[in-house]
């Protein structure tokens, strides 16, 4: 079965997921006008997020294309914008990998000597970029190896979508109102397990994006006006090699 769990604040003030290895390090903000500000052209928030990577510059930092559906492996020589990218690898220690989010969720995964890290709209999802993340991933580690952490995301109770997707995204709808509300991170979910990964080695963050109140999303601010948070990060870094 999935193991479906809620993020728990770090001792620096992030949300996480319990249990991790000792070898990783995870960490998902939404991020306000303040002590976690994420915005690439605000130098002092950019000092902010480089403490994430364990004080590393800016320069040093990898901001990757959210809205492209390219995985990377990514090497330690690699560095600033990332173009055609929105899922990232890496073997190498010292290396944080940092993805932003509106609704979408974010995709963790790790394994003895690897972590990884994608951003997955309904689009990639309907592209089939779970398989791909997850054949790319079975090339660089053992696929039994490897944990996924999926989410936090937009939920169904807040994601109507086009009828047609009952078809393309088979048990990942839900029906309320005459509308058909989507399940992404379900989707993701269902479509881990069908490239291969077990049950045992996936986590379920089961928080909305909308109404969690811990992170950001565009869809609460189109509708409620709501400022406070402008928009969520999640990083995740290989601390030791084994």
């Amino acid at each position: 079965m999935i193991q479906k769990v809620t993020t728990s604040l770090t001792g620096d003030g992030y949300w996480t997921v319990e249990g991790l290895p000792a070898y990783v390090r995870l960490r998902i903000a939404g991020m306000q006008q303040g002590s976690h500000n994420f915005f690439v052209n605000d130098q002092e928030a950019n000092k902010r997020v480089a403490s994430w990577g364990g004080g590393k510059a800016l320069d040093d930092l990898l901001l990757p294309d959210e809205k492209a559906p390219g995985i990377r492996v990514i090497k330690k020589a690699d560095k600033g914008m990332l173009t055609g990218v929105s899922g990232l690898i890496t073997h190498d220690t010292g290396k944080p990998l940092i993805m932003r989010s509106g609704d979408a969720p974010l995709v963790f995964a790790y394994a003895p000597g690897l972590v990884a890290l994608a951003h997955m709209t309904t689009q990639d999802v309907l592209s089939g970029m779970p398989r791909r993340f997850v054949e790319q991933i079975a090339k660089e580690a053992s696929l039994a190896d490897v944990n996924f952490i999926v989410g936090p995301g937009i939920q169904a109770c807040h994601y109507p979508y086009k009828w047609t997707v009952m078809f393309k995204l088979p048990g990942s709808v839900q029906f309320k109102g005459g509308k058909v509300l989507l399940d992404v991170p379900g989707a993701i979910c269902r479509q881990l397990k069908r490239a291969g990964v077990r049950d045992a080695q996936i986590t379920y963050i089961d928080e909305c994006m909308y109404h969690s109140g811990k992170y950001f999303s565009q869809r609460r601010r189109n509708a409620e006006g709501d400022t406070k948070i402008q928009g969520n990060g999640g990083l995740i870094e290989l601390l030791e090699r084994h």
